[in-house]
Protein backbone atom coordinates (compact mmCIF):
# COMPACT_ATOMS: atom_id res chain seq x y z
CA UNK A 1 0.00 0.00 0.00
CA UNK A 2 1.38 3.38 -0.95
CA UNK A 3 2.18 5.74 1.89
CA UNK A 4 1.44 9.45 1.69
CA UNK A 5 4.62 11.42 2.23
CA UNK A 6 2.90 14.12 4.23
CA UNK A 7 5.95 15.26 6.17
CA UNK A 8 7.88 16.65 3.24
CA UNK A 9 7.62 19.74 1.12
CA UNK A 10 8.61 19.52 -2.53
CA UNK A 11 10.34 22.51 -4.05
CA UNK A 12 11.09 22.97 -7.72
CA UNK A 13 13.18 25.55 -9.49
CA UNK A 14 12.60 26.58 -13.10
CA UNK A 15 16.12 27.32 -14.29
CA UNK A 16 14.92 29.90 -16.78
CA UNK A 17 14.40 32.27 -13.86
CA UNK A 18 18.09 32.01 -12.95
CA UNK A 19 20.14 31.27 -16.03
CA UNK A 20 18.34 31.50 -19.34
CA UNK A 21 20.41 29.67 -21.91
CA UNK A 22 22.71 32.07 -23.78
CA UNK A 23 21.25 33.02 -27.12
CA UNK A 24 17.86 31.50 -26.36
CA UNK A 25 14.84 33.19 -27.90
CA UNK A 26 13.32 34.16 -24.56
CA UNK A 27 16.43 35.76 -23.09
CA UNK A 28 17.28 37.56 -26.34
CA UNK A 29 13.76 38.97 -26.62
CA UNK A 30 13.80 40.14 -23.00
CA UNK A 31 17.12 41.90 -23.49
CA UNK A 32 15.86 43.47 -26.72
CA UNK A 33 12.80 44.85 -24.91
CA UNK A 34 15.11 46.41 -22.31
CA UNK A 35 17.22 47.94 -25.11
CA UNK A 36 14.15 49.41 -26.81
CA UNK A 37 12.77 50.84 -23.55
CA UNK A 38 15.94 52.84 -22.96
CA UNK A 39 16.46 53.93 -26.58
CA UNK A 40 12.89 55.22 -26.85
CA UNK A 41 12.91 56.86 -23.42
CA UNK A 42 12.06 60.54 -23.88
CA UNK A 43 11.72 60.14 -27.66
CA UNK A 44 8.19 58.80 -27.93
CA UNK A 45 7.07 55.45 -29.31
CA UNK A 46 6.79 56.43 -32.98
CA UNK A 47 10.48 55.95 -33.68
CA UNK A 48 10.80 53.06 -36.19
CA UNK A 49 12.28 50.01 -34.49
CA UNK A 50 14.74 49.33 -37.30
CA UNK A 51 16.56 52.64 -36.77
CA UNK A 52 16.81 52.43 -32.99
CA UNK A 53 20.35 53.11 -31.78
CA UNK A 54 21.75 53.79 -28.32
CA UNK A 55 24.11 56.68 -27.66
CA UNK A 56 26.76 56.93 -24.94
CA UNK A 57 24.59 59.00 -22.58
CA UNK A 58 21.76 56.45 -22.74
CA UNK A 59 24.15 53.55 -22.19
CA UNK A 60 25.55 55.32 -19.12
CA UNK A 61 21.99 55.78 -17.81
CA UNK A 62 21.19 52.14 -18.50
CA UNK A 63 24.24 50.94 -16.53
CA UNK A 64 23.24 53.13 -13.57
CA UNK A 65 19.58 52.06 -13.62
CA UNK A 66 20.58 48.40 -14.00
CA UNK A 67 22.82 48.56 -10.91
CA UNK A 68 25.98 47.73 -12.86
CA UNK A 69 28.03 50.78 -11.85
CA UNK A 70 30.46 50.35 -8.97
CA UNK A 71 34.01 51.38 -8.04
CA UNK A 72 35.48 49.18 -10.77
CA UNK A 73 32.93 49.67 -13.54
CA UNK A 74 32.74 53.45 -13.24
CA UNK A 75 31.54 56.01 -15.79
CA UNK A 76 35.01 56.38 -17.36
CA UNK A 77 35.35 52.62 -17.90
CA UNK A 78 31.82 52.47 -19.34
CA UNK A 79 32.67 55.24 -21.82
CA UNK A 80 35.79 53.35 -22.93
CA UNK A 81 33.77 50.18 -23.47
CA UNK A 82 31.13 52.04 -25.43
CA UNK A 83 33.72 53.73 -27.65
CA UNK A 84 35.45 50.42 -28.28
CA UNK A 85 32.22 48.82 -29.50
CA UNK A 86 31.03 51.58 -31.82
CA UNK A 87 31.50 50.68 -35.48
CA UNK A 88 32.98 52.71 -38.32
CA UNK A 89 30.98 53.99 -41.25
CA UNK A 90 32.24 51.90 -44.21
CA UNK A 91 32.05 54.95 -46.49
CA UNK A 92 33.58 57.70 -44.36
CA UNK A 93 35.54 55.47 -41.93
CA UNK A 94 34.31 57.71 -39.12
CA UNK A 95 33.39 56.20 -35.78
CA UNK A 96 29.66 56.07 -35.13
CA UNK A 97 28.35 57.68 -31.94
CA UNK A 98 25.71 55.00 -31.48
CA UNK A 99 25.41 51.24 -31.06
CA UNK A 100 22.70 48.86 -32.23
CA UNK A 101 21.32 45.92 -30.25
CA UNK A 102 24.27 43.66 -31.12
CA UNK A 103 26.64 46.37 -29.93
CA UNK A 104 24.58 46.72 -26.76
CA UNK A 105 24.99 43.01 -25.95
CA UNK A 106 28.71 43.14 -26.79
CA UNK A 107 29.11 46.14 -24.47
CA UNK A 108 27.44 44.24 -21.63
CA UNK A 109 29.74 41.30 -22.23
CA UNK A 110 32.69 43.70 -21.87
CA UNK A 111 31.15 45.04 -18.66
CA UNK A 112 30.95 41.48 -17.33
CA UNK A 113 34.66 41.02 -18.04
CA UNK A 114 35.49 44.20 -16.10
CA UNK A 115 33.30 43.05 -13.19
CA UNK A 116 34.96 39.61 -13.35
CA UNK A 117 31.64 37.76 -13.37
CA UNK A 118 29.90 35.62 -16.05
CA UNK A 119 27.87 37.52 -18.65
CA UNK A 120 24.98 35.17 -17.87
CA UNK A 121 24.89 36.59 -14.34
CA UNK A 122 24.71 40.15 -15.69
CA UNK A 123 22.01 39.23 -18.20
CA UNK A 124 19.78 37.55 -15.67
CA UNK A 125 20.23 40.31 -13.12
CA UNK A 126 18.90 42.71 -15.79
CA UNK A 127 15.94 40.55 -16.84
CA UNK A 128 15.01 39.45 -13.31
CA UNK A 129 15.14 43.08 -12.09
CA UNK A 130 12.89 44.19 -14.98
CA UNK A 131 15.20 47.14 -15.58
CA UNK A 132 13.47 50.27 -16.92
CA UNK A 133 14.50 53.93 -17.30
CA UNK A 134 14.15 55.75 -13.99
CA UNK A 135 13.62 59.39 -13.16
CA UNK A 136 16.12 60.56 -10.58
CA UNK A 137 17.18 56.99 -9.82
CA UNK A 138 13.91 56.24 -8.05
CA UNK A 139 13.46 52.76 -9.59
CA UNK A 140 17.04 51.63 -10.04
CA UNK A 141 17.89 47.98 -9.63
CA UNK A 142 19.96 46.89 -6.64
CA UNK A 143 23.68 47.12 -7.32
CA UNK A 144 24.73 43.77 -8.77
CA UNK A 145 28.15 43.54 -7.13
CA UNK A 146 26.67 44.27 -3.70
CA UNK A 147 24.27 41.34 -4.18
CA UNK A 148 27.11 39.05 -5.20
CA UNK A 149 29.34 40.22 -2.35
CA UNK A 150 26.52 39.59 0.11
CA UNK A 151 26.36 36.01 -1.09
CA UNK A 152 30.15 35.56 -1.09
CA UNK A 153 30.31 35.13 -4.88
CA UNK A 154 33.01 37.76 -5.50
CA UNK A 155 36.41 37.37 -3.83
CA UNK A 156 35.26 34.11 -2.28
CA UNK A 157 37.99 31.75 -1.01
CA UNK A 158 35.83 28.79 -2.06
CA UNK A 159 35.80 27.12 -5.46
CA UNK A 160 33.07 24.90 -6.91
CA UNK A 161 33.40 22.09 -9.45
CA UNK A 162 31.95 18.73 -10.42
CA UNK A 163 33.32 15.92 -8.27
CA UNK A 164 35.46 13.12 -9.72
CA UNK A 165 36.85 9.76 -8.59
CA UNK A 166 39.68 11.44 -6.66
CA UNK A 167 37.04 12.98 -4.37
CA UNK A 168 35.43 9.66 -3.40
CA UNK A 169 36.47 9.52 0.26
CA UNK A 170 35.61 13.18 0.88
CA UNK A 171 32.18 12.94 -0.75
CA UNK A 172 31.36 9.71 1.13
CA UNK A 173 32.29 11.37 4.42
CA UNK A 174 30.08 14.40 3.68
CA UNK A 175 27.22 12.19 2.45
CA UNK A 176 27.27 10.20 5.67
CA UNK A 177 27.43 13.41 7.72
CA UNK A 178 24.33 14.63 5.87
CA UNK A 179 22.45 11.39 6.59
CA UNK A 180 23.34 11.53 10.30
CA UNK A 181 22.23 15.14 10.43
CA UNK A 182 18.79 13.98 9.28
CA UNK A 183 18.69 11.00 11.67
CA UNK A 184 21.48 10.65 14.25
CA UNK A 185 20.40 7.08 15.11
CA UNK A 186 20.78 5.81 11.55
CA UNK A 187 22.93 2.68 11.20
CA UNK A 188 25.09 3.32 8.14
CA UNK A 189 27.16 0.83 6.16
CA UNK A 190 30.01 3.01 4.86
CA UNK A 191 31.06 0.39 2.26
CA UNK A 192 27.58 0.50 0.75
CA UNK A 193 27.59 4.30 0.71
CA UNK A 194 31.01 4.27 -0.96
CA UNK A 195 29.70 1.95 -3.67
CA UNK A 196 26.68 4.19 -4.22
CA UNK A 197 28.64 7.45 -4.33
CA UNK A 198 31.25 6.07 -6.72
CA UNK A 199 28.53 5.65 -9.39
CA UNK A 200 28.04 9.43 -9.36
CA UNK A 201 31.72 10.23 -9.82
CA UNK A 202 32.06 8.77 -13.32
CA UNK A 203 32.22 11.83 -15.55
CA UNK A 204 31.40 10.00 -18.79
CA UNK A 205 29.33 7.08 -17.60
CA UNK A 206 27.17 4.77 -19.70
CA UNK A 207 24.01 6.42 -18.32
CA UNK A 208 24.71 9.60 -20.30
CA UNK A 209 22.40 12.43 -19.28
CA UNK A 210 20.91 10.20 -16.56
CA UNK A 211 24.29 9.70 -14.86
CA UNK A 212 24.15 10.70 -11.17
CA UNK A 213 26.62 13.43 -10.24
CA UNK A 214 28.04 15.38 -7.32
CA UNK A 215 29.34 18.91 -6.99
CA UNK A 216 31.86 19.91 -4.35
CA UNK A 217 33.09 23.12 -2.78
CA UNK A 218 36.70 23.35 -1.69
CA UNK A 219 38.87 25.79 0.17
CA UNK A 220 42.52 26.34 -0.81
CA UNK A 221 41.66 24.34 -3.96
CA UNK A 222 42.16 20.93 -2.31
CA UNK A 223 40.24 20.68 0.97
CA UNK A 224 36.65 19.64 0.16
CA UNK A 225 34.20 21.12 2.63
CA UNK A 226 30.81 20.82 0.90
CA UNK A 227 28.89 18.68 -1.58
CA UNK A 228 25.60 18.43 -3.46
CA UNK A 229 24.23 15.17 -4.86
CA UNK A 230 22.15 15.12 -8.07
CA UNK A 231 19.92 12.34 -9.41
CA UNK A 232 18.69 13.04 -12.98
CA UNK A 233 15.22 11.96 -14.05
CA UNK A 234 14.09 11.82 -17.67
CA UNK A 235 11.09 13.95 -18.69
CA UNK A 236 9.74 12.35 -21.86
CA UNK A 237 7.15 15.09 -22.44
CA UNK A 238 9.78 17.83 -22.45
CA UNK A 239 12.56 15.80 -24.02
CA UNK A 240 15.03 16.74 -21.30
CA UNK A 241 15.94 15.99 -17.69
CA UNK A 242 14.84 17.13 -14.27
CA UNK A 243 17.62 17.14 -11.68
CA UNK A 244 16.60 15.97 -8.21
CA UNK A 245 18.79 17.29 -5.40
CA UNK A 246 19.23 14.27 -3.12
CA UNK A 247 21.73 15.64 -0.60
CA UNK A 248 23.49 18.85 0.34
CA UNK A 249 25.96 19.30 3.16
CA UNK A 250 28.68 21.71 4.28
CA UNK A 251 31.10 20.99 7.12
CA UNK A 252 29.96 22.63 10.34
CA UNK A 253 32.95 24.96 10.63
CA UNK A 254 32.10 26.41 7.20
CA UNK A 255 28.33 26.67 7.53
CA UNK A 256 26.60 30.07 7.41
CA UNK A 257 29.06 31.28 4.72
CA UNK A 258 26.61 30.86 1.81
CA UNK A 259 28.53 27.91 0.39
CA UNK A 260 25.26 26.12 -0.46
CA UNK A 261 24.26 29.16 -2.53
CA UNK A 262 27.61 29.12 -4.33
CA UNK A 263 27.48 25.38 -5.07
CA UNK A 264 23.98 25.69 -6.50
CA UNK A 265 24.69 28.79 -8.60
CA UNK A 266 28.19 28.10 -9.88
CA UNK A 267 28.04 24.32 -10.05
CA UNK A 268 24.59 22.85 -10.44
CA UNK A 269 22.81 25.63 -12.32
CA UNK A 270 25.58 26.54 -14.74
CA UNK A 271 25.97 22.89 -15.81
CA UNK A 272 22.20 22.41 -15.94
CA UNK A 273 21.91 25.21 -18.49
CA UNK A 274 24.62 23.70 -20.70
CA UNK A 275 22.91 20.28 -20.56
CA UNK A 276 19.43 21.76 -21.21
CA UNK A 277 18.04 20.66 -17.85
CA UNK A 278 14.65 22.29 -17.36
CA UNK A 279 13.99 21.96 -13.63
CA UNK A 280 15.61 21.34 -10.26
CA UNK A 281 13.58 19.50 -7.65
CA UNK A 282 13.99 18.37 -4.04
CA UNK A 283 12.03 17.18 -1.02
CA UNK A 284 12.45 18.98 2.31
CA UNK A 285 11.02 17.94 5.70
CA UNK A 286 8.18 20.32 6.52
CA UNK A 287 9.66 21.16 9.90
CA UNK A 288 12.94 22.39 8.37
CA UNK A 289 11.90 26.03 8.02
CA UNK A 290 15.46 27.26 7.55
CA UNK A 291 16.01 25.07 4.49
CA UNK A 292 12.56 25.80 3.07
CA UNK A 293 13.23 29.54 3.39
CA UNK A 294 16.63 29.16 1.73
CA UNK A 295 15.26 27.45 -1.37
CA UNK A 296 11.94 29.28 -1.56
CA UNK A 297 13.05 32.82 -0.67
CA UNK A 298 16.76 32.97 -1.51
CA UNK A 299 16.88 30.57 -4.48
CA UNK A 300 13.33 31.33 -5.71
CA UNK A 301 12.18 27.71 -5.84
CA UNK A 302 8.43 27.22 -6.12
CA UNK A 303 6.40 25.00 -3.78
CA UNK A 304 3.75 23.16 -5.83
CA UNK A 305 0.35 23.27 -4.17
CA UNK A 306 -1.21 20.46 -6.19
CA UNK A 307 1.36 17.68 -5.74
CA UNK A 308 1.41 14.86 -3.17
CA UNK A 309 4.57 12.78 -2.93
CA UNK A 310 3.82 9.06 -2.57
CA UNK A 311 6.28 6.23 -1.96
CA UNK A 312 6.01 2.43 -1.76
CA UNK A 313 8.71 0.10 -0.53
CA UNK A 314 9.10 -2.76 -3.02
CA UNK A 315 12.37 -4.31 -1.78
CA UNK A 316 14.98 -3.94 0.91
CA UNK A 317 16.98 -1.70 -1.41
CA UNK A 318 20.04 -3.93 -1.42
CA UNK A 319 22.95 -2.65 -3.50
CA UNK A 320 23.62 -4.16 -6.91
CA UNK A 321 26.15 -6.96 -6.50
CA UNK A 322 28.90 -7.37 -9.06
CA UNK A 323 30.62 -10.62 -9.93
CA UNK A 324 33.56 -11.19 -7.63
CA UNK A 325 32.32 -8.62 -5.12
CA UNK A 326 31.91 -10.04 -1.63
CA UNK A 327 30.54 -6.88 -0.05
CA UNK A 328 27.09 -7.28 1.50
CA UNK A 329 24.52 -4.85 2.78
CA UNK A 330 23.34 -4.69 6.35
CA UNK A 331 19.65 -5.64 6.10
CA UNK A 332 18.92 -3.79 9.29
CA UNK A 333 20.44 -0.68 7.73
CA UNK A 334 18.28 -1.07 4.63
CA UNK A 335 15.14 -1.35 6.75
CA UNK A 336 16.16 1.64 8.85
CA UNK A 337 16.84 3.79 5.79
CA UNK A 338 13.53 2.75 4.18
CA UNK A 339 11.69 3.72 7.36
CA UNK A 340 13.48 7.05 7.41
CA UNK A 341 12.50 7.74 3.81
CA UNK A 342 8.82 7.00 4.55
CA UNK A 343 8.94 9.49 7.42
CA UNK A 344 10.32 12.12 5.09
CA UNK A 345 13.55 12.35 7.07
CA UNK A 346 15.88 11.59 4.21
CA UNK A 347 15.71 13.51 0.95
CA UNK A 348 14.78 11.33 -1.94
Amino acid sequence: MAAFQTTTTQATGDLSSYYAAPGSIDSTQEMYHVFVRFVRFGKGHRTPTEVLKMDSRTFQKFCRDAGLVDNVLNSTRIDLIFTKLTSRDPRTQKKSKNIDFDGFISSLQECAVVLNIPYLTVQNHITNSNVSPSLGGSKRATQLTSILNTNNIINSPFTVRRANQNDLDSVVSLRIAFALEQDASMNINSATVKQGVSAGLVESGSAGLLQPRYYVASVNENEIIGMIGIRPEWNDMAGNCTWNITSMYVERSYQDQNINYKMLKEGVMEDAVVLNVSTLSLNIPRNNERLINFFHRDMQFKIPSNNVNMIKQVSLGLPVMHKGNDRTSNIGTANKESSAREKGIQWS
